[in-house]
Order: structure tokens, then C-alpha cells, then sequence
């Protein structure tokens, strides 16, 4: 078996080669069949995106998206991994989709990150990629009524409603607003649900 080995490196693609042989009178061989080989020494790149880029979630599982290129390989040929362990060594490969589903491995309230890595088809592995979301499940803390209190009197057509702040409205995702219900039983009931946390 004879053999030889290319000095300048070729360039990511499909090459095709075949060889004929020439004797010392210069009588030459036709040429072999063709032979095929694709040069892939790139790894792919990609991306992985927890609930379309959320920064809070209540929910215990998340859509992930997922995107991978390669100089080479088409997306179909790639496979993907993806794990709350950073090497992701828990994990095997799979087939490359865009989207999964994936449960969180623990519910208790706080940030939870996730690490996807891709391959291609001979084996070149792309980086760690990794995506954060909190999760916060818990409802903020209850709190009192300040003013006017039960049963009380106003000689204001407009009253201001105070209410007390708890000391930790909400441990996790902090308080983004308060929603007043107010009502006098008959008609002319309204909500307002905007109400700044700054107007306590």
C-alpha cells in the first residue's frame, strides 16, 4: 500500500483525488477511479436561549432555543447536548432540533442556568454555550392595610389608600407593582393594576 500525505493544508470542503502511475520510459497508467474525502476541521457554533430570552420564569420546565452552524455540515447532519451540569457529562448526543422542552432538575426558587454543546458530523465539538433564568414560584409576602382603615370616614371624594410594605415584599424577583381593587359594593367598582411600588 503506498501512501502520501498533502504539505499544504486544504481549505474546508469536498475534494476529489485519483492517481496513474508512470514508469521510468514515461509510459503513464490510466487514471483510478475517483476517490472523495470532505476536510471539516472547524467546530460548529451556536446558541442556547431559555424561554425566548426571559429573565424571570414561574414555570418548572422551559422552551429552549437552539441554533448551531457549521463551515461544513448542514444542520440536519449536527447532534446537541444540553444539561444544568457545565460539562455536560450527564448527557449523551442527540439529533439537532431548534427547540426543546426541559424540566428544571430542582424547584426551589433562584437562578437556573443551562449549558448546550454541538457536534458534527466528524466529531469537531463546538464550545459550551449556557443561558440563566429565575425561577420564582413564590408569591410576595402579605402585608397590612395602613389607611383609611375598617369602618372609617373621609370627607374627601378622592382618599388616598396607603398600605404597609412588608420588609421583604418578595425575595427573589423583587415587587414590580401593586394592583388596588376598590369597591362600594353596588356600582362603580374599578381596578387599577399599575400601581407603582415607589407609592407606598
Amino acid at each position: 500500500t503506498n501512501s502520501f500525505t498533502h504539505s499544504t493544508a486544504l481549505t474546508a470542503g469536498t475534494w476529489y483525488f485519483r492517481i496513474k502511475a508512470s514508469d521510468v520510459a514515461s509510459n503513464e497508467s490510466s487514471y483510478s477511479s475517483n476517490g472523495t474525502v470532505v476536510v471539516n476541521t472547524s467546530a460548529p457554533t451556536g446558541s442556547i436561549t431559555i424561554n425566548f430570552g426571559d429573565t424571570y420564569t414561574t414555570a418548572s420546565s422551559a422552551t429552549l432555543t437552539l441554533s448551531a452552524t457549521d463551515d461544513v455540515d448542514s444542520a440536519s447532519s449536527l447532534t446537541m447536548k444540553f444539561s444544568e451540569v457545565s460539562d455536560l457529562s450527564d448527557v449523551s448526543y442527540e439529533a439537532f432540533s431548534t427547540s426543546k422542552t426541559w424540566t428544571f432538575s430542582s424547584l426551589v426558587d433562584g437562578i437556573k442556568t443551562l449549558y448546550a454543546r454541538f457536534k458534527d458530523a466528524v466529531g469537531n465539538e463546538s464550545s459550551i454555550y449556557s443561558d440563566t433564568i429565575t425561577l420564582d414560584k413564590t408569591a410576595p409576602n402579605s402585608f397590612d392595610l395602613d389607611s383609611p382603615g375598617d369602618n372609617s370616614y373621609s370627607n374627601s371624594d378622592r382618599p388616598t389608600f396607603r398600605w404597609k410594605t412588608a420588609t421583604t415584599g418578595d425575595a427573589t424577583s423583587g415587587l414590580s407593582k401593586y394592583k388596588l381593587v376598590v369597591d362600594n359594593g353596588e356600582t362603580g367598582d374599578f381596578t387599577i393594576d399599575d400601581v407603582p411600588v415607589s407609592r407606598t
